[in-house]
């Protein structure tokens, strides 16, 4: 076998015949491989205006402070409109070199939420490479409905999504999985 151009080429002698095989090894018409994400985007800006605006208008974001290059932010969005409102979104996004460890982990998290709400609602989400989230209400605060979405990109990132609601539990749902939507595409 030779390597010509990026192509294997191969002499074979079948039947008396001599066959020359070429097949290309060339990857240039192969889909890139995604880059691996090495900086975490502005925390303010994991959701859009547009989807803040549909899921929890008025909502003002609050970070924690971080230095340097972190690997996890976690910022918090509530709603500051003066009315009695639980409106609460809580996103953490981590860049990790063991997306699937990481994610198979929040899964296990995500199961003790469940047996803390009377879920409703539970489901696979189009988002990423995997996604999940599942909603109802609250046991401890019958009051309140609330949302969890994790999802992953095999790049390097995992969110969680909390998504705190006093209507009912699709809008939980909806709420956290748009808000997914967003933190995760903002690394795509």
């Amino acid at each position: 076998m030779w390597l010509v151009g990026g192509a294997v080429a191969a002499v074979l002698l079948i039947g008396g015949v001599i066959a020359v095989v070429v097949t290309n090894s060339d990857s240039s018409s192969d889909k890139p491989a995604a880059k691996t994400i090495t900086e975490l985007p502005d925390q303010c800006s994991l959701i859009s205006p547009e989807t803040l605006s549909a899921i929890a208008p008025g909502a003002g974001c609050r970070t924690q402070a971080f230095t340097g290059r972190s690997i996890s932010v976690s910022p918090t969005w509530t709603v500051e409109s003066g009315r009695n409102d639980p409106t609460a979104i809580n996103v953490t996004l981590t860049r990790t070199t063991e997306p699937k460890r990481m994610y198979d982990d929040a899964k296990g998290a995500v199961d003790l939420f469940n047996s803390a709400h009377d879920i409703q609602i539970s489901n696979p989400l189009q988002i990423g490479n995997a996604a999940q989230v599942s909603g109802g209400r609250s046991r401890i605060n019958p009051a309140l409905f609330e949302a969890r979405a994790i999802g992953r990109l095999d790049n390097g990132a995992v969110a969680t999504v909390t998504f705190t609601s006093g209507i009912d539990a699709a809008t939980a749902v909806e709420g956290a999985s748009r808000a997914l939507s967003d933190a995760l595409g903002k690394l795509h």
